[in-house]
């Protein structure tokens, strides 16, 4: 049995953070999130994780802070940092899809039920 992709979303704003979640995990993609940096740091060193989003404006450790510790792990996982609201988060999960995930984004799935 594969394991699952395992995504750790950390980010501040904890509506997009869910929207997110339920938009990985529709397409069987396993993802944490965690909303401070103390968490997600916390995290990291419970789990293993194919792929690590970080909002930079992080409560507790910052973003940077937590990729640069990660970094000093000599962990290769790759980091995305993100900084913007609104439609830069959506450019977010439209780049992971379609680049690192290699599937078709529709802008709708995103959006889906949260009007």
């Amino acid at each position: 049995m594969d394991t699952p992709f395992k995504i750790l979303m950390a980010d501040s704003d904890y509506d997009f953070a869910v929207i997110a979640k339920e938009y990985f995990s529709s397409r069987g993609y396993d993802t944490i999130i965690c909303t401070d940096g103390t968490e997600a740091h916390d995290k990291f060193y419970e789990t293993h994780f194919d792929l690590i989003v970080i909002d930079v404006a992080l409560p507790g450790i910052s973003g940077f802070e937590l990729a640069g510790d990660i970094r000093r792990t000599r962990d290769q996982t790759p980091i995305i940092l993100i900084g913007e609201t609104g439609c830069g988060k959506t450019s977010l999960i439209r780049y992971l899809t379609e680049k690192i995930l290699k599937e078709e984004f529709n802008i709708i799935d995103l959006h889906a039920g949260t009007t």
